[in-house]
């Protein structure tokens, strides 16, 4: 992956050329990017009151892939991330658990990872206590981008 991109990409690049009525032709590039690292889900959810409950985020990597999950940290003590490697190099589960769920909470999941080697990527998954109504995927897009801004 370039950056933090991933999936079907596409880039549009003009040519101009000299002589034969300097002729324009425009190349379209499209290539697919692999998500080096399949983080299923990327938000946890619990409703204010909800029992405390574990849930689990898989971490499958690509295959072929140089990358390895190195670890992952939570940045709120309301929760608990316990990383666990399945099969070095392919697969990982985080267990995350609310301390409590009476009152509202989120949490920013940093997956650690080993590539680039010059500048490692980190991943992101997002756990929250609130009692919102909605789906965890509309809850996830919502924090996803609030921690963008």
């Amino acid at each position: 992956a370039i950056g933090q991109r991933t999936g079907l990409q596409q880039k549009t690049v003009i040519v101009r050329t000299e002589g034969s009525g300097n002729r324009e032709t425009q190349l379209v590039m499209r290539v697919f990017l692999p998500e080096p690292v399949k983080v299923t889900p990327t938000f946890l959810s619990w409703r204010i009151g909800e029992k405390a409950t574990s849930k689990t985020i898989t971490l499958k990597i690509t295959p072929d892939s140089q990358i390895r999950v190195l670890d992952v940290t939570c940045d709120n003590k309301r929760f608990t991330a316990e990383f666990k490697t399945i099969t070095p190099g392919k697969h990982y589960q985080v267990t995350v658990t609310p301390t409590e769920t009476s009152k509202e909470a989120l949490a920013i999941l940093r997956i650690r990872t080993s590539f680039p080697s010059k500048m490692p990527r980190t991943l992101f998954a997002y756990a929250r206590v609130d009692d919102a109504l909605g789906s965890d995927a509309e809850q996830g897009k919502k924090t996803a981008l609030a921690h963008e801004r």
